[in-house]
């Protein structure tokens, strides 16, 4: 883990203890300088050295790792679930159908012709 990621999760856990502690003293709870002294000491370890913040920062990582692989595939299915499907739904509801892969059995072909289209060699050119 390179020195620049250890920092800025030492900055980072200074910044989320300062707010907290900003809270805890708007609140009017005493403890709110402990929350403070806890960010000051993130800041110095962040700043000047970082060895001690190795450790907490590769188990912060392990823990993001650790959630992304619960939590990424539930909300895609959520989302799948909650998106893709109604819309398919009311697709096949209201007779849409886009890619137009409805079977025709009195069509003689299914090649879709271009209006206007010129067919020369040329208009194969700069295709991408």
């Amino acid at each position: 883990m390179s020195t620049r990621t250890v920092r800025d999760f030492g900055l980072l856990m200074a910044l989320v203890l300062a707010v907290v502690a900003g809270f805890r003293g708007w609140s009017g709870r005493a403890d709110a300088l402990y929350w403070l002294s806890a960010s000051a000491l993130f800041v110095m370890l962040a700043l000047v050295w970082q060895a001690p913040l190795r450790p907490l920062a590769a188990l912060w990582m392990a823990f993001a790792e650790l959630l992304h692989r619960i939590v990424n595939p539930v909300l895609m299915a959520l989302l799948f679930v909650l998106a893709v499907v109604p819309t398919g739904l009311l697709m096949k509801v209201f007779g849409r159908d886009p890619m137009r892969r409805r079977r025709q059995p009195d069509a003689a072909t299914y090649w879709i012709s271009r209006a206007g289209a010129r067919e020369t060699p040329g208009t194969m050119n700069d295709q991408f």
